[in-house]
């Protein structure tokens, strides 16, 4: 949490100094080029989040993006030479041919289990392969029953008549193909760095130079599109379905249902789950043992975010009762009004209350950061109503975008400190206020946009529902528990009982597939993409907004909402370069400076929090 809020923070920061300085950033336009951009760099860095969290590393997710977006365009030109009824039979012999490759891969790496000597036996003489499997029936069962179902679907589709099929069927069948051969990739990069025992930074730099040389050769260096044609399929990436009014309501009704499931659940008699290692055990080996439920972490109230979501909800609802057509362009709408004031009044009733309990508790750290926010706050309402300089005035801007920057870095700085004490403090009892004040800046910082106008890009969405459901398998399933388990300490992992090669496996196809799904979105974009060129440097892109985003590159830490932050701090960077008319030859220069402060100001708050808290043992066991 404290990350998040860290970088949360920093994005906030971002946006603010580059709204200030010019109010051209929020306008509807760039509110959803911005959006748009950030949906599929968020994509791929999910992936590379998944990976980066096994203590891995990627560097071929460009060159998939590259591959992946030629392929799209020469299957889609391929798939109106085919016969009729001919698209169905070749997506079981892909599938088929992506099993029976797993299966294979599977089953004849069980022999290497008994030396080296024995697998190359296997793989050289068949009849060996089939004793060893008689063998070990008990260990073969499941990859020979993959194998048989590959082999089993190839025959299929040879054998298969000519099923004739809808244009769009055809089109979503080339789509399963790209994500097919974008899991082979990563099946491909997980199987190498597990079984011949690769070095992942090896492994995927030559898939870097070999799918970049594949697309080359397939395509001969020619420019690859789309035209005028499959318009329906480019909505994927140029559509707007909804407004950004309509997907904040959606939230709040999230929030809600959330609400009242948590309330249903707390309802139920339970036990819940520490980690505590065993007595004499190995470092690194957890057991689980029960907590009673009066003893678990205090969490966010439950009507706190039914209130929240209520909120969001009522917002939403505020869109439809006024037409935003019949209003001039520069007039806020209701829903942004009430965003703006609501928000406003939440957030200083949120601070008076959060103030009052740390001075009746004595918390003066608190209350100094909150005096230093108010202060930063003072600034920067004398740099809003700032008289306006000659353009020619360079030492007049550079004072003001300074006093931007000192202002925002002490309002920020300050109530970030005072709401990660409070939210730390156990004893106050405050998490639901917390949650309630930063809901409600939100809702004050959302409000000076003009959100009802702006209409949501359909990547965003296809990026949100990714995001929930990577959040979903690495927070809420046991899978994702021994993904950050490998990161920690792979051999206490695997001593554990952790299957590790396969999960090292998983997350690499889980980055391939999001490079696969970004890179037919990217393609779709720009309708015009170069072989040689398209989805360079764009792995950099990802691993460097996963780190920012919290994700450490020694493995086990990392959050999907942290990483999509990250990725939408870049682009915000690479988007306020632009439009405060800095020098794009200082583009790389500025953000790689941003992400490194970021991170040194994140490792440095990290380790005085290690300091303090090895100070406070050891005050206890003095006490003691």
């Amino acid at each position: 949490m404290k990350k998040i809020l860290g970088i949360f923070g920093l994005l906030v920061f971002v946006c603010l100094f580059t709204s200030i300085l010019n109010p051209d950033f929020v306008t509807t336009y760039n509110i959803q080029n911005t959006l748009r951009r950030t949906s599929y760099y968020g994509i791929i860095s999910i992936g590379a989040a998944f990976v980066i969290i096994t203590s891995g590393i990627d560097l071929s997710i460009g060159s998939v993006i590259g591959l992946i977006g030629c392929l799209l365009s020469l299957s889609l030109a391929a798939m109106g030479g085919l016969p009729p009824g001919e698209a169905l039979g070749r997506t079981f012999l892909l599938t088929g041919l992506l099993v029976w490759i797993i299966g294979a891969t599977w089953l004849h790496t069980l022999p290497f289990r008994d030396g080296t000597r024995r697998g190359l036996i296997a793989i050289l003489f068949p009849p060996s392969m089939l004793l060893f499997i008689s063998h070990h029936w008990l260990d073969c069962r499941r990859p020979v029953f993959v194998y048989a179902a590959g082999l089993a679907t190839v025959l299929a589709g040879f054998l298969m008549p000519s099923v004739p099929l809808p244009r769009g069927a055809s089109t979503l069948l080339v789509l399963l193909w790209m994500i097919e051969i974008s899991a082979m990739m990563g099946l491909i990069h997980g199987f190498l760095i597990t079984r011949a025992g690769l070095q992942p930074f090896i492994v995927t730099l030559c898939g870097l130079l070999i799918y970049r040389g594949l697309a080359r050769w397939l395509t001969n260096d020619q420019t690859q599109g789309f035209g005028r044609g499959h318009e329906e399929l480019r909505t994927l990436a140029t559509g707007r379905p909804c407004t950004m009014s309509a997907l904040i309501a959606a939230v709040g009704v999230g929030l809600i249902v959330w609400a009242v499931v948590r309330r249903l659940s707390r309802q139920r008699p339970r036990t819940g789950q520490a980690v505590v290692p065993e007595a004499g055990q190995a470092t690194g080996i957890l057991a689980l043992e029960p907590l009673p439920i009066g003893e678990q972490p205090r969490a966010v109230s439950a009507w706190c975010l039914a209130a929240i979501g209520g909120a969001a909800l009522a917002v939403g609802i505020l869109h439809y009762l006024q037409d935003t057509a019949t209003l001039p362009r520069g007039q806020a709408t209701w829903a942004q009004q009430a965003m703006f004031l609501g928000g406003g009044l939440g957030f200083a009733v949120g601070l008076v209350w959060l103030n009052a309990v740390a001075l009746l508790r004595r918390r003066w750290k608190m209350l100094a950061a909150d005096a230093v926010a108010a202060t930063g706050c003072a600034v920067l309402g004398l740099v809003l109503y700032r008289p306006q300089a000659a353009p020619s005035d360079a030492m007049d801007s550079w004072f003001w975008a300074a006093a931007t920057v000192l202002g925002l870095s002490a309002a920020i700085g300050g109530a970030g400190y005072l709401l990660q004490g409070l939210w730390r403090d156990a004893e106050l009892g405050l998490r639901s206020w917390v949650a309630w004040t930063i809901a409600a800046g939100i809702f004050l910082l959302t409000g000076l946009t003009p959100m009802d106008r702006v209409e949501v890009p359909a990547p965003l969405l296809i990026m949100i529902s990714l995001a929930l459901l990577a959040g979903g398998f690495l927070n809420y399933t046991v899978y994702g528990r021994y993904l950050l388990a490998l990161g920690r300490n792979e051999e206490a992992a695997r001593y554990s009982g952790i299957n590790t090669g396969a999960m090292v496996i998983a997350a690499y196809v889980i980055c391939a597939v999001m490079a696969g799904i970004a890179g037919i979105l990217f393609s779709l974009d720009v309708n015009s993409l170069q072989p040689s060129g398209h989805g360079s440097f764009y792995e950099l892109y990802a691993i460097a907004a996963a780190v920012l985003g919290g994700c450490s590159l020694r493995g086990g830490e990392g959050s999907v909402l942290g990483v999509v932050i990250g990725a939408a701090i870049m682009q915000v960077l690479y988007n306020a370069i632009n439009i405060l008319g800095i020098s794009t030859q200082l583009e790389f220069a500025i953000i790689g400076g941003v992400i490194l402060a970021g991170v040194a100001v994140d490792e440095l708050l990290r380790r005085m929090a290690d300091e303090s808290s090895m100070g406070a043992g050891d005050v206890e066991k003095r006490s003691f």
